[in-house]
């Protein structure tokens, strides 16, 4: 399994398109093949702040995940709202169960 965790700051002015255009790529990411989970959540101290935690069968589907029309259009979207980068880390997960 591999995960993915990304963080992003947004405009507080675009917080609402950026909100629109999380919704649109959760949506059309969970229906892909090999996707486990794709969920955004809102900071709870900085509501500009936004964590994306993605959860995916294997490589190949991360990679054609990367180049469907849907990734494309939130990449275009993330150029309106962001402010600066959006640090991402990668997890290659062996095992998992419940704690």
């Amino acid at each position: 399994m591999i995960v993915i965790k990304a963080t992003a700051k947004v405009k507080p002015e675009e917080r609402d398109h950026a909100i629109a255009a999380a919704l649109v790529m959760a949506e059309a990411t969970e229906a892909e093949e090999g996707n486990i989970s794709y969920t955004f959540s809102s900071d709870l101290e900085d509501p500009n702040v936004f964590h994306l935690f993605e959860e995916w069968d294997n490589e190949e589907a991360l990679m054609d995940h990367f180049i469907t029309s849907h990734m494309a259009e939130f990449i275009g979207a993330l150029g309106t709202v962001l402010v600066g980068d959006m640090p991402t880390t990668r997890y290659e997960v062996s095992s998992f169960g419940p704690l």
